[in-house]
């Protein structure tokens, strides 16, 4: 996990990007292309466009190195992630910043209801294959 000094200055570089919180992600979710071993999966505000999200995600993942162990800066936008990768983020990520609590319940909210019924469809589907 990461030390209680780096999470004071990751909330720091995390203040001054539109970021409304981030969970800690160690190792990261299976199926991500990346050499990273862990790093931050972001919700940023949402007013920022896609563009900006990346412009974001690109400066916070070059001022994590100076805060985050090597190999643990990678940086996942929630906002565009499939719904896979955000459920496995909010699954076994660890919420380290919460600057707007309103909009990460209506995120969560809004994703667990997509992979439960993901889940329960999926599960219907393969039922009825396996009956064939």
């Amino acid at each position: 996990m990461v030390a209680e000094a780096s999470l004071q200055r990751l909330a720091t570089v995390l203040d001054g990007a539109t970021v409304d919180c981030a969970y800690y992600l160690h190792p990261l979710p299976r199926g991500l292309v990346t050499a990273a071993r862990g790093g931050l999966a972001v919700l940023f505000g949402a007013t920022t466009n896609p563009s900006q999200r990346y412009d974001l995600s690109q400066r916070i993942r070059f001022q994590l190195m100076g805060v985050l162990p090597a190999g643990h800066t990678e940086v996942i936008a929630l906002n565009d992630a499939r719904l896979a990768l955000a459920g496995a983020a909010l699954a076994s990520g660890v919420l380290v910043y919460d600057r707007d609590p309103a909009h990460r319940l209506r995120y969560e909210t809004t994703i667990l209801s997509e992979m439960l019924d993901f889940t329960m469809t999926a599960e219907r589907f393969l039922g009825a294959a396996a009956s064939v």
